[in-house]
């Protein structure tokens, strides 16, 4: 029970942190009107970073498998991201190369997180 809190904790932390880090996202793009590429690609870069640090955290708080312990925030955080996907647009992700990315770049962040701890 102790080790599913843990997760979830961490998983809230990355989620505050995603937001921050998109709403400043979200600033450059009214500035500097980035094309779509550019969007996706930091879309991408906030999700390895938000896990890296989630990753980070989780490895902290547990002494050993830290990598694991990552790699279930990051799963953890995009199962999150994809529910909240799905209550908002009504569907899952509407190219599966894309949330192939999104969970290679949430399990990335979250295991190289984790080993740095």
């Amino acid at each position: 029970m102790n080790q599913i809190v843990s997760i979830i904790k961490t998983t809230i932390a990355v989620c505050i942190l995603t937001l921050l880090m998109i709403s400043f996202l979200a600033l450059l793009l009214y500035k500097f009107h980035f094309n779509d590429n550019v969007i996706h690609t930091s879309i991408m870069i906030i999700y390895f970073l938000a896990n890296f640090l989630g990753g980070f955290l989780i490895g902290k708080a547990k002494n050993e498998k830290k990598f694991v312990w990552g790699l279930l925030t990051g799963i953890t955080y995009f199962i999150f991201l994809s529910l909240i996907s799905f209550i908002v647009a009504r569907g899952f992700y509407s190219d599966p190369a894309s949330a192939f990315f999104a969970f290679l770049a949430c399990c990335a962040g979250g295991i190289f997180g984790g080993m740095l701890a």
